[in-house]
């Protein structure tokens, strides 16, 4: 009879434990698809970045003339500054 009346004891425990874990499995699966999204798009980015700095900053090919000096593009500190995330601010 104490087995019994341990089971029943454990009866609404378990049920909640099911009703959790019935919410948490939909809740997980879902993660998964933006994680590799995620994923994919970190490792496209990386790869875009890699043939930016590539392209921008090929080595001279070596030639029997004299160099000449390239332009450099550099940007101006205010367009830097307009691309800088405002701070967080707490009230």
């Amino acid at each position: 009879m104490e087995e019994s009346s341990r089971a029943d004891s454990l009866k609404p425990d378990n049920n909640a434990c099911s009703k959790i874990i019935s919410m948490i499995i939909p809740c997980c699966e879902d993660l998964i698809e933006p994680k590799s999204d995620h994923s994919h798009k970190i490792v496209e980015i990386s790869n875009n970045t890699g043939n930016y700095f590539f392209d921008e900053n090929l080595v001279d090919e070596t030639s029997c003339s004299t160099p000449r000096k390239r332009p450099n593009d550099i940007p101006r500190i205010e367009s830097i500054e307009e691309l800088r995330i405002p701070a967080y601010e707490t009230y």
